[in-house]
This record gives C-alpha cells, structure tokens and sequence, in this order.
C-alpha cells in the first residue's frame, strides 16, 4: 500500500515536470528585468573614447540611461523594459549617429557603432593690411547648404600653432552637390569679412579682414533709467537669390552706465534685442552703412517664458 502511495506521487510529480517542460514560460515586462545593450563606439576600425551613448526610448527626448565609451571604445546601457529605442552617439570630433534598436526581443551585445568625423574647414585670417593674423581672439561661423540639407559649424577662440582658425561642422557633408559655402569670420576690434564658395575647399581659405562698421548704444528701462549689465544680441538678415538666413553675429553687454559698442561688423541690416528675467528691449531692425551707428533701445518688462511654470 505504501509502495502504490509512493509511486502515485512520483507519477504526479513526472506529469507536472512533463507538463512545464512543454508550456513556455512568459513573464511579463515587469518581471522580465532589465536588458543590456553593450557595443563599441569606432572611427575606420579604431576606438574611439569618451562618446557620449545614451538610449531613449522612440518619441522622447528623456535618455533611460547613457555611458561615455571607455579606451577601447567600449559601452554597456541598461534598458528597463523590451521596447522600441534609439541609440545616439555624440563627440565633439565626430557627426551624431543615430540608430533605431528594437529591444522587444532581448538585449544586443558586440554592437560597432561607426563614427564619421566632422568636417574641419580651417580659415587663414588676414588684417586689413593683408598680414596673416598670428594670434588673437577670433570668431567665425561656416554654413555649408546643398540639395536637401544643409551643416553649420561655429568657433571662438584662437588661432591655433599654425596661425590657422578651425571650425568644425556639426553635420558630415554629402559626397556631391553642395551649392554653397558661407563664411563669416570677425575678430573685435581688428576687422570682419564675409565670402561665399562654390564648393568645399581642400586647403585653408584666405579670409580678409575689413574693418567694418561699429555700433554703439544705449539700454534704458520705461523710466529712461539705464539697464546696466545686460546682453545685447545683434542677428544679421541678408538675402540672396543663393542664400537665405539670420545669423547671430555678435554679443556684448552694457557697461553701468546702460552703453555698449559692438565692433567689426559687417555693414548690413541687423535685429538688436536686450533680454534679462526682468527686462527685454527689441527687436529693433537697424541697417549699418556708416563706420559709426548709434542707438538706444528702450525696454519694456519680460513677457513671460513659456518654458517656465
């Protein structure tokens, strides 16, 4: 009698293991965990380190999680649920790549994410005497246009060992049919230039510095008190049959006596605004044709950020 118990029970146990080896097991994304997506970041089969790789899921601009790529370019991000993600890989050197992952099925190991580099155009600056600009403060801007799309770059800084000033793109160029180069280049209180190319230059491009236009002004609050300490913003608009845009040309802020001046301009029609979290004057359309230009923006209170609550 006992043997038949035994042997009954051990028949049920043979039936329920038969039964779960033949049933998967689905858990849900809840009870799943985590996964992993691991790779590493390269350019032309080299490492490439200190790329900034975050995942996100499709739709949002929120990251889940993100890794600066190790030595060897390595990485390892952590999912929280199986869904669908994109996975950007951003360095200063290099053009941002993006690329879709589904991760409803799992993770992804040995992912290579291939970088190309950024395009560098490198600007020969000479002064208004045609004397190569060996060191100084610089400031350029390069937009680079073709059929479809279009890559800007900006740099401030100095003249780097060679008396050259790179600026570098933010996007890679397509391999034919750009239309347009645009370079604007200025060093304050030296002189600025303007020039259009045909094509992507392969060797560093002369750029000749003019000395350009200068304006000055003053910031005012309603009660014609002066706005001491505040930027001013000076965008140029210029319009051609090959090219149209608005570019942020340049900066200053007022001194406590509410004055600025903004030297080396090209001449041209520009929008001068103030804005501070109390304050904001403009935008005041202004065209320079003269070496010297005044005026005197009069502020009114700061409508309110939209991006705040």
């Amino acid at each position: 009698m006992m043997n038949r118990h035994v042997n009954d029970k051990l028949r049920q146990a043979c039936v329920a293991l038969c039964f779960l080896t033949l049933v998967p097991l689905t858990l849900s994304p809840a009870l799943a965990g985590p996964l992993y997506v691991s790779g590493r970041v390269e350019s032309g089969a080299a490492p490439v380190a200190g790329a900034v790789v975050t995942l996100a899921k499709v739709g949002s601009t929120e990251p889940v999680d993100s890794a600066q790529s190790l030595q060897n370019g390595g990485f390892v991000l952590k999912a929280p649920a199986p869904d669908h993600y994109t996975l950007s890989v951003d360095h200063r050197d290099y053009a941002v790549v993006h690329r879709a992952l589904d991760l409803t099925a799992g993770g992804v190991a040995d992912l290579k994410l291939d970088l190309v580099p950024r395009p560098v155009i490198r600007l020969k600056l000479l002064g208004p005497d045609g004397q190569q600009m060996a060191e100084g403060k610089a400031q350029a801007s390069v937009r680079v246009t073709w059929d479809g799309g279009a890559s800007e770059g900006t740099s401030q800084g100095e003249t780097d060992a060679g008396g050259l000033f790179p600026v570098t793109l933010s996007e890679s160029l397509p391999a034919a049919g750009i239309s347009r180069v645009l370079i604007n280049a200025r060093i304050p209180d030296v002189g600025c230039a303007q020039i259009y190319l045909e094509q992507w230059p392969n060797a560093p491009v002369e750029v000749k510095l003019e000395p350009g236009a200068t304006l000055s002004g003053t910031a005012v609050d309603a009660a014609g008190q002066p706005i001491a300490n505040a930027p001013i913003f000076m965008v140029r608009m210029f319009n051609d049959a090959r090219f149209v845009a608005t570019e942020q040309t340049a900066i200053a802020s007022t001194n406590q006596a509410g004055k600025f001046t903004i030297p080396s301009v090209l001449y041209g029609t520009y929008v001068v605004m103030l804005r501070t979290a109390d304050v904001a004057a403009g935008p005041q359309f202004v065209v320079l044709s003269a070496p010297e230009s005044t005026i005197t923006l009069k502020a009114h209170p700061a409508p309110p950020d939209p991006q705040k609550p």
